[in-house]
């Protein structure tokens, strides 16, 4: 078990009631109320739950975009060199329809009710 590598641990918050008694103060906006964080939970799992619903339109219209703008603009930088709007004008909605959707699936994962890694 030698060439087991060990991963560091991240480091824990104290809980408010630990902080007072060593002298540290607690992070402000940490400590809310039970009632407000069931009205935010509740907030937060529905909207989640409806832009979750939304989702798959937009993801059917942005990619039905993306992939024919990119195959065009690459078709327009080979065919038409001496027009270069056309190859901006294609790659910007093709990375246009993919900022959208990537943006979204954040904003998702961000409303998500259950605690997830993070990595990107």
């Amino acid at each position: 078990m030698s060439n087991v590598v060990k991963f560091p641990k991240g480091r824990a918050h104290a809980p408010a009631s630990n902080c007072k008694a060593e002298g540290k103060t607690p992070l402000p906006g940490r400590k809310r109320c039970a009632a407000c964080q069931a009205l935010w939970a509740a907030f937060r799992v529905s909207l989640f739950l409806v832009l979750y619903w939304l989702r798959m339109p937009l993801v059917l219209v942005c990619s039905v975009v993306t992939l024919p703008m990119f195959l065009l603009a690459v078709f327009a930088w080979y065919a038409f060199p001496e027009k270069p709007q056309m190859f901006g004008s294609f790659g910007a909605v093709s990375f246009t329809a993919f900022v959208i959707l990537y943006g979204y699936d954040l904003l998702l994962a961000w409303l998500l009710p259950q605690k997830m890694v993070r990595m990107l």
